[in-house]
């Protein structure tokens, strides 16, 4: 480990950020799990492990280790935790490139919005078919019902899934990330298909797409929105 390090400490469920300042010492902002008022400080490598199996994050770093550790003693004493917008992460992030950004909460935003985005396009599929089926389009109506299948929320359960499990074993994360779209999208399309056929296999992949964008635009509208946030909580 070297000063100025992105330590990550895993368990199953759960992963903290840290910067590594050198001499068995960790800068973190928040605590061992299940301790309250979290605030930026620096704590023994013990302590921030608190049981967990840690490692050093292969990430890049825009500042060189000096700096790194000035902008971590600058917000040493801070006291506005916000799991969404400013956690571990983003202040790991911060402080070694200058972005305030949390890889776990985009996956989740992003998720969410995608799950979101297809419950609305289920919601759509009914009144389509309620209008098919008052046009004598039955067939065409039970078709288009099955194709929005609920069954389509797994691909994204699955894809989250499988970029924090790869993530956690140290993969880069845009490599984390395609592998992840690849599972989700592989998902989606085999649900479709299974459901609903053909036209199933090509709904599912157009709500995969659709999702993926209502996410992104989640995505970037929360990372303009969070850095606000910190200074107006700070």
């Amino acid at each position: 480990m070297k000063p100025g390090d992105h330590l990550i400490a895993v368990d199953s469920l759960h992963t903290h950020h840290g910067v590594y300042m050198g001499a068995g010492r960790v800068a973190q902002y928040g605590a061992e799990k299940g301790k309250r008022n979290a605030r930026v400080e620096i704590v023994g490598l013990e302590t921030f492990a608190a049981g967990r199996r840690v490692k050093v994050l292969d990430s890049p770093a825009a500042f060189g280790p000096d700096e790194i550790l000035r902008r971590v003693e600058s917000r040493l004493g801070e006291y506005a935790y916000s799991v969404v917008c400013n956690n571990c992460e983003q202040f790991v992030n911060w402080c070694r490139t200058g972005r305030h950004e949390s890889r776990q909460v985009d996956r989740v935003m992003e998720r969410t919005a995608s799950v979101s985005t297809k419950i609305a396009a289920r919601l759509a599929a009914k009144v389509f078919a309620k209008v098919v089926v008052r046009s004598g389009g039955k067939l065409a109506a039970r078709t288009v019902m099955r194709a929005a299948s609920p069954w389509l929320l797994i691909a994204d359960i699955a894809q989250l899934g499988t970029e924090m499990a790869v993530s956690q074993c140290g993969t880069d994360k845009e490599q984390a990330e395609r592998t992840a779209q690849v599972v989700g999208l592989g998902a989606s399309v085999g649900i479709g298909a299974a459901v609903a056929g053909p036209f199933g296999l090509i709904a599912g992949a157009g709500l995969w797409f659709v999702g993926e964008l209502a996410g992104k635009c989640l995505t970037d509208a929360r990372r303009t929105l969070s850095p606000l946030v910190r200074r107006c909580s700070g």
